[in-house]
């Protein structure tokens, strides 16, 4: 055998880095594959199912989520997840309910299939890149609805999950990305007039 097909044989599977930003109303995915170069695959909304812990809707709703999580892990078959914890601000206990269930589920998930899930809170991901290029992720939100900022933060999630390092280079990347999402990042929402009583 050549050293040519022998390097190709033991040739490093690409790392497939699944980022999600859950939510009760907005939840996000993206998936970034790639060793040293990474490239940013796919970002995407992904429909709430989980929305009310009463009966009879409950049951039906968990079934549904779990589902969700389950058509998620078996499309990207990543090789390692990174979630968003979530942090109670004021009284928000149904909130914090939901989340606790949703972050179950994806676990339990991740532990059936062997995959490697990391939790992160929101402070951690947007206190690093905050520190390390000002003022970026206000610009990017600059140009995005709330639906959009979730993505933005599903793949801000995942990048972080590789190195806890924003690097040039991937700010670069994510710019590029967001560019494409219908064509909005650039164009800054219009300031609202004030209203002179």
């Amino acid at each position: 055998m050549s050293n040519n097909k022998l390097a190709f044989k033991h040739k490093k599977p690409l790392r497939r880095t699944l980022g999600l930003d859950l939510g009760s109303v907005n939840t996000a995915l993206s998936l970034i594959v790639g060793n040293k170069t990474i490239k940013i695959k796919h970002a995407e909304m992904v429909p709430p199912t989980l929305r009310d812990l009463k009966d009879p809707v409950f049951d039906s709703q968990m079934k549904a989520m779990r589902q969700t999580i389950i058509k998620m892990l078996d499309k990207h078959k990543p090789n390692e997840v990174m979630a968003e914890r979530y942090m109670n601000r004021g009284i928000k206990g149904v909130q914090v309910e939901i989340l606790g269930l949703l972050l179950g589920c994806l676990a339990t998930l991740c532990i059936n299939r062997k995959i490697p899930l990391r939790l992160v809170t929101a402070s951690s991901w947007k206190n690093s890149i905050n520190r390390q290029h000002p003022g970026t992720l206000d610009r990017f939100y600059r140009y995005f609805p709330i639906s959009k900022r979730h993505r933005v933060d599903a793949i801000l999630i995942g990048l972080y999950c590789r190195s806890k390092i924003y690097d040039v280079k991937h700010i670069r990347i994510v710019e590029k990305y967001i560019s494409k999402m219908e064509g909005s990042y650039g164009q800054p929402k219009p300031a609202r007039a004030k209203v002179i009583k």
